[in-house]
């Protein structure tokens, strides 16, 4: 029976499948016959864009939108717009935005020219939005037209780099205020929230708080196990940790965490609560070596994801102290954001050479995408460093426990895994939270400015 003649529950799960699993395959098979070009461009194709280049198509997809047939727009579920929105697109896009009934996630990457009359003419009648995640906005042009979106899931706001811009008191009372029995998810971003401008309240479902390069006034007086019950993903503001971290009553919140992601100077602080600890993003800006891991890191841990902004981080010391701090540690993922030189990296790769049979890690990534060579051959210098790095994931491959390696060191570039790990539990745990973390709207992109006086 071919796929047209099926019934359409069945095609309809079998197209699912594959959206899934084979979701390039789906425009291939789509041209296959009418009938299914009506059941996957209006339903698959169109139910998640994401506009990531700087060309025309944005504005070209919103032409389409508003002379198609009403049929693609009702479709869209999620619209993702990473790439800058010119004046003409802009228009178009308020003017599509209010037609699209069905969506429930919003992103826009640059909504720094939005008008207010355009931001409430946009998202103003959106009430059953679900998502919106905004970056370079301002409060005046938003705090209006987000009163009504009452039925939010997630938010998250991000004003511009190491600029604190301040949460009005309108948007602290009504926007954000009004999702406070449905937010699942808040992040907020180069702000400053002042809490002190009413009570904060319960947050009931709140499950992620993502307060990293944001200040928050009142922060001391603030009783986060009272006002963030159910909160398990936690990245603290700026705010100096000594005036929260320590408080008997931030005891349970903290004890309860069970992914944290801030600097090696928080942690630090709060280690000593973080009893139950799974996942950690530890950001490095010192200029000392990591030495006492144990100072940052709890035995209860089996992720960790160190980001680096100092080439002497990591020494081959470094390794062992992990190795005792926390003994059952599973994933391992490193990022410089500084280049490093060559000897360096090869001291880093002969270390993990001798520490990766002392945990039973199944996963592991190391970045660090610019390596300086000096006055070195590049090209015999390149082969030296592959040649380093190939013992080390020969290693990783003998181990029973090793799942995946994943390098990225220079030019010198090396993915490998086991099969069939798509369906192991733990590296979709892993993929979710590199993806949490790394998103486009991640707030730690560097070493953070200094609080607002």
């Amino acid at each position: 029976m071919s796929p047209p003649t099926l019934p359409y529950d069945v095609l309809l799960s079998v197209i699912s499948l594959m959206a899934c699993t084979r979701p390039r395959s789906l425009v291939n098979m789509a041209c296959t016959s009418r009938k299914m070009r009506d059941i996957i461009i209006p339903r698959f194709l169109y139910s998640h864009i994401t506009i990531s280049d700087e060309s025309n198509c944005l504005e070209t997809l919103l032409q389409a939108f508003c002379t198609s047939r009403a049929s693609h727009v009702d479709s869209v579920r999620s619209l993702s717009i990473n790439c800058v929105i010119t004046r003409s697109a802009q228009l178009l896009l308020v003017e599509v935005l209010s037609t699209m009934r069905n969506l429930r996630e919003i992103r826009l990457s640059n909504a720094s020219k939005f008008t207010e009359a355009q931001a409430i003419a946009a998202i103003g009648p959106m009430t059953h939005l679900r998502s919106l995640h905004i970056l370079h906005f301002t409060f005046s042009t938003f705090d209006r037209a987000a009163e009504r979106l009452a039925e939010l899931r997630s938010l998250r706001l991000e004003g511009y780099t190491y600029h604190l811009t301040q949460l009005t008191p309108r948007w602290d009372g009504k926007a954000i205020s009004n999702s406070r029995g449905t937010l699942e998810q808040l992040c907020l971003g180069y702000v400053s929230w002042d809490l002190r401008i009413g009570p904060v309240g319960i947050w009931p479902r709140l499950q992620t708080l993502d307060l990293r390069d944001t200040y928050v006034f009142g922060m001391e007086d603030l009783d986060l196990s009272t006002s963030f019950p159910l909160v398990r993903s936690f990245g603290p503001p700026l705010n100096d940790p000594h005036t929260w971290a320590p408080l008997p009553c931030n005891l349970p919140f903290l004890s309860n965490l069970e992914s944290f992601q801030g600097s090696v100077n928080v942690l630090e602080v709060a280690r000593p609560m973080l009893s139950n600890l799974r996942f950690l993003l530890a950001q490095h800006w010192g200029v000392q070596a990591i030495t006492e891991c144990d100072r940052f890191v709890p035995p209860s841990l089996q992720l960790l994801r160190l980001e680096l902004w100092t080439k002497g981080a990591i020494v081959p010391q470094t390794f062992g102290v992990i190795a005792e701090a926390a003994p059952n540690l599973a994933f391992l993922s490193i990022y410089w954001h500084v280049a490093l030189t060559h000897r360096c990296v090869l001291g880093i790769a002969e270390a993990l050479i001798a520490f990766l049979p002392r945990l039973p890690l199944s996963y592991v990534k190391i970045n660090c995408h610019n390596v300086t060579h000096g006055p070195r051959d590049k090209r015999l210098a390149e082969s030296t460093l592959g040649a380093a790095w190939e013992r080390a994931v020969n290693l990783a491959s003998s181990l029973d426990s090793m799942k995946a390696f994943d390098l990225q060191i220079g030019s010198c570039e090396i993915h490998w895994r086991r099969d069939a790990i798509e369906e192991d539990s733990p590296y979709e745990q892993y993929l979710e939270f590199v993806h949490r973390i790394h998103s486009p709207l991640a707030m730690a992109i560097g070493p953070h400015p200094g609080v607002p006086p």
